[in-house]
């Protein structure tokens, strides 16, 4: 039950991943940079009489937003994107500094080991493999991991002083009870029409009518297996390929499944299934990939989980939403304190 987050090329702290290594060579290498960044050498914003430079707030708006893809972009979002990234490396810069005053190193041997695992990584890419053999690119990217870790480890150290009290706790379950339910699953057979989306408004129409046609046979008593539709495999079981037998190349009309749909997790198309009873048989639901109707076999109803059962993910939760208004307050304050400087035509 807990939050999924995707992962980042830089963390919401502020740490480097190796997935934003191709930004920074490709900006970095000398061998790239000038056709790519003519501004390498232009200051950008100044914090605390640290420079950041034009080529780094061009990186960080590159790992928002693909720079091949700045044209589409209306003047208004990539002024949105641009002053997003000074934000970022401006935080990045006064936790890392935050970081060093208290007392926080990196290791400099996980650095090290770090680096040479990522060129490894790249070897059968040369362009890559060779900027990073770069003394100036490999200096960067070596200085951006220590960065990350002393950032990484002051954020850390916020996350071990918070604590909570069971009070707390029960107050945070019984305000968020909807995080704590289980949701309603459906166990289905579904006969779908397939249509390629680009197809024309009478063959969409054409579909549905099938489909609408297939729906009154199952409701006049007419099983889905009988409609004679092709029957999709079993997880698990053995395709004609694997048992020797010539795969149809002839287009698939309609199609028979079993599926399970779990409420909050598949397509809004859906949504109206959740409300229908074991044994009924839905509308013709329009989807993205062609028309299907779908009979219900079984429900398994939402069921909200006990503060017991669930105690040890409320303290994940609560400790988390913890940790991010410290760490909100952290930069505040730091900024605060701050001298930034942005220059004149680049906020």
């Amino acid at each position: 039950m807990g939050i999924h987050r995707c992962k980042r090329p830089l963390n919401r702290n502020g740490a480097i991943t190796t997935s934003l290594l191709l930004v920074v060579v490709l900006t970095g290498s000398p061998a790239v940079a000038k056709s790519i960044v003519p501004t390498a050498k232009k200051m950008a914003v100044t914090v605390n009489g640290v420079s950041i430079s034009e080529i780094a707030v061009h990186r960080e708006m590159n790992r928002q937003a693909p720079s091949g893809a700045f044209h589409k972009f209306s003047r208004k979002t990539l002024q949105r994107i641009r002053k997003q990234a000074i934000t970022n490396l401006v935080d990045r810069e006064l936790l890392y500094r935050e970081g060093l005053r208290r007392g926080i190193t990196w290791d400099e041997k996980w650095v090290k080991r770090t680096f040479s695992k990522t060129r490894k990584r790249y070897a059968a890419r040369p362009k890559i493999y060779k900027a990073l053999g770069e003394k100036k690119t490999r200096m960067r990217l070596m200085e951006e991991l220590r960065r990350g870790q002393v950032i990484t480890k002051l954020v850390n150290s916020g996350m071990r002083s918070l604590t909570t009290t069971e009070q707390a706790m029960k107050k945070h379950y019984r305000a968020n009870k909807s995080r704590y339910r289980s949701p309603k699953i459906m166990r289905v057979q579904e006969i779908f029409f397939p249509i390629k989306p680009w197809s024309s408004k009478a063959e969409w129409g054409q579909a549905k009518r099938k489909a609408i046609a297939a729906r009154a046979k199952v409701i006049a008593g007419k099983t889905m297996s009988s409609l004679g539709c092709k029957h999709e495999a079993r997880p698990g079981k053995k395709n004609s390929s694997a048992t020797g037998k010539k795969k149809s190349t002839s287009p698939v009309t309609c199609l028979v499944r079993q599926r399970t749909l779990h409420q909050g997790a598949v397509s809004n198309h859906f949504n109206p299934v959740f409300s229908l009873r074991k044994g009924s048989v839905s509308k013709p639901i329009f989807t993205l990939k062609g028309y299907t109707v779908i009979r219900v076999q079984s429900i398994t109803p939402s069921r909200l989980f006990a503060y017991k059962e669930v105690q040890s993910q409320v303290r994940k939760d609560l400790l988390r939403h913890k940790h991010a208004r410290w760490l909100l307050d952290l930069k505040s304050k730091l900024r605060k304190k701050a001298n930034i400087v942005i220059a004149k035509g680049t906020g």
